[in-house]
């Protein structure tokens, strides 16, 4: 083999191996008037069968992704993946508690139970995993929800809360299969 084909072979396989990680972007809306936030978006690929529906992740600074052929509106099921930096002197431990708790709060008929750790590439923690149920609600639903770190480019970090979102009060395990493959891909 010719060295320079090697050495492009080699950019190849080490680009591949390097960790998954989400494109963190500031977003500035315009609310009443005037510019509000910013919000922070993780720029993510879809699993494999979904897409992102971008206007309505626009309109609230997140990104939103939907089984391919649907939208926010119409689809039973969507993953909503927010970011914000990760407050000086806290942890991924920490800010979830603290999100856990202002959940209960909002909506005490929710329960939210530990699922477990999804494993990462790289150095980031794994997400933590917890399985909630809204099923009592007006509106059901049920879902999981993912509590991750990520980096910019820059090197700050940020939490990332991925949400997986099922109307009604059945968790299609095709869903939770494109959650997982998400989060593992990370």
């Amino acid at each position: 083999m010719r060295p320079l084909p090697c050495l492009i072979a080699l950019a190849c396989l080490a680009t591949a191996a390097l960790p998954a990680r989400a494109e963190i972007e500031p977003v500035l809306r315009i609310c009443d008037g005037g510019l509000c936030g910013p919000t922070y978006r993780a720029k993510v690929t879809p699993p494999e069968g979904w897409v992102e529906d971008r206007k309505a992740g626009e309109a609230e600074g997140i990104t939103v992704l939907v089984p391919r052929g649907e939208t926010a509106g119409s689809a039973e099921v969507s993953i909503f993946v927010e970011a914000a930096p990760l407050a000086a002197g806290s942890s991924l431990d920490k800010a979830m508690r603290e999100q856990i708790a202002a959940w209960r709060k909002r909506d005490p008929s929710t329960t939210l139970s530990p699922v477990g750790a999804v494993e990462r590439r790289g150095d980031m923690p794994p997400f933590r995993l917890h399985r909630f149920d809204d099923s009592g609600a007006e509106e059901p639903s049920v879902g999981q929800v993912a509590w991750g770190l990520d980096r910019d480019r820059a090197g700050k970090t940020y939490l990332v809360v991925v949400n997986l979102t099922a109307k009604g009060k059945r968790l299609d395990p095709a869903a939770a299969a494109a959650l997982g493959a998400l989060l593992r891909g990370w």
